[in-house]
């Protein structure tokens, strides 16, 4: 007998039944919701991230950022952009390893670096002194803050490929430029011109807006306290100047800070308005692009958390209050990650590598200006302590340990970290080979020996010419 009752016209009907396209439909909806709901979930775990920032007093979109940001003048700023623009080709502003003030070595008037230099002088003559007249107006500001949008309402309508097309310092041009003045000053017969354009160019630096800015700006400080030093301990460097450089404080964590907290506001913070699959490129397809950076479930769990680790990161180098941890993107999301996240383990690195070296360069500095009027070096850490500001052999942090000094010879010293002692915080599998300290070895072979974490030199064979270079062979004709 029928489970069903015939109908009025004799026939019988089947009940309702879920069809195949039933089924797709429901998965469809069920994977729409979780997607939603998952995204729903990351949007308030990023907003309580940037309210617990805002909290503690860290600025948390690009327009809080720049308005803590230096004037400039931008008619003077495109004319500084327009001048470095015309360098970028130039071959003698490239970078130029192997100078004679990395080495804090004389050099023979043939020797091939010297001519580099000499040459490189001559060529970067006319570009130079163009960029010298835009200087000589008033301050600049070669970071991010020199040309980023300044007008609040347009800077927060910004997307994150907008603000990632933001003109930055060119990288090659601005330590060409310190290289070529701190040749300058080498050169010349009074080289405080040269030193003042240096400062200049370096304290234009001094606000990192982005981790790039931060980075060139070590990297053009490390040039110029290496332009000092080679003078002092020549004798050649300006009382003055002297006395202003070794008493400038180490800035350099701070910068590396600040270089992440534009990070957070101009690169992470932007993601959670705009197309991130546009902006990193993912795919040239508009309609592709747009359901890729919609659909994407752990867009905001990615966001949120790289903006809490990023400023985590900040708070340990300016030790201020950490924010309050977030875990990562569920099932293991991080493709945002794995494209834009900084390595903040590198920057943590260079940042108190380079704050070191500030405080390594100085000592030496001041060990050689009293060698210079009294040919005797400290005999022990405790003498040369006396010579300096009080602890300021000491540690400043575990990151910026105390400097030991041995004195090799009557006129060679070495100053570094004890590498018995606990080590910053470095992967133990790169201290060894990559970041290190000779200080307990023998003394090296050659007038300096500049490693990360020490510093050798013999101030009486620095000012020893080396030979000639020989010349080369000549290959006889063929008959």
């Amino acid at each position: 007998m029928s489970d069903h009752a015939p109908n009025t016209d004799g026939h019988h009907h089947d009940g309702f039944r879920l069809r195949w396209w039933m089924w797709i439909l429901l998965v469809l909806v069920i994977v729409f919701s979780a997607i939603f709901g998952m995204r729903q979930h990351g949007w308030t775990r990023y907003q309580a991230v940037q309210a617990d920032l805002k909290a503690k007093g860290y600025a948390t979109t690009a327009v809080e950022l720049v308005a803590k940001a230096p004037p400039v003048d931008k008619d003077r700023q495109e004319r500084l952009w327009r001048a470095m623009e015309v360098m970028k080709n130039h071959p003698w502003a490239e970078w130029q390893g192997g100078t004679i003030f990395e080495r804090l070595r004389e050099k023979a008037e043939n020797d091939p670096d010297r001519l580099k230099i000499s040459r490189n002088l001559l060529d970067g003559a006319i570009d130079m002194e163009n960029l010298e007249s835009v200087l000589d107006e008033g301050p600049v500001e070669l970071s991010v803050f020199g040309w980023i949008e300044r007008d609040p309402g347009r800077l927060a309508k910004k997307t994150l490929w907008e603000l990632a097309t933001s003109r930055i310092p060119l990288l090659l041009v601005s330590r060409g430029c310190a290289h070529w003045w701190g040749s300058q000053a080498i050169a010349a017969t009074n080289p405080t011109t040269a030193l003042k354009r240096l400062d200049c160019w370096n304290k234009s630096l001094e606000k990192p807006g982005t981790l790039i800015d931060a980075m060139i700006g070590l990297a053009v400080g490390e040039i110029r306290d290496q332009v000092y030093l080679w003078l002092a301990v020549r004798g050649r460097l300006p009382a003055q100047q002297q006395i202003d450089w070794m008493t400038e404080d180490p800035q350099q964590v701070r910068w590396v800070a600040d270089g992440l907290a534009g990070e957070r506001c101009l690169w992470w913070e932007p993601m959670s308005h705009s197309n991130v699959a546009e902006a990193f490129e993912f795919t040239r397809f508009a309609v592709v692009s747009d359901m890729t950076d919609h659909l994407y479930p752990a867009k905001f769990h990615e966001i949120a958390r790289g903006i809490q680790a990023i400023g985590d990161m900040e708070a340990e180098l300016k030790g201020t209050p950490r924010p309050t941890p977030v875990p990562p993107a569920p099932f293991g999301f991080n493709y945002i990650s794995r494209i834009a996240f900084p390595s903040l383990g590198e920057c943590s690195i260079t940042a108190h590598q380079s704050a070191f070296r500030h405080r390594q360069s100085r000592i030496a500095g001041v060990i050689a200006s009293h060698y210079r009027t009294n040919p005797n070096l400290p005999a022990s850490r405790n003498d040369l302590a006396a010579w300096l500001p009080t602890g300021y052999l000491e540690a400043k942090t575990p990151d910026n340990p105390a400097i030991q000094y041995e004195r090799l010879s009557p006129g060679r010293f070495r100053i570094g970290i004890d590498p018995l002692a606990k080590p910053p915080s470095i992967p133990a599998s790169r201290w060894g080979p990559t970041y290190t300290s000779t200080i307990g070895q023998q003394p090296d072979r050659e007038p300096v020996k500049d490693c990360r974490w020490s510093l050798e030199i013999d101030l009486d064979a620095i000012l020893i010419p080396p030979p000639p270079p020989k010349p080369r062979a000549l290959k006889p004709a063929n008959p």
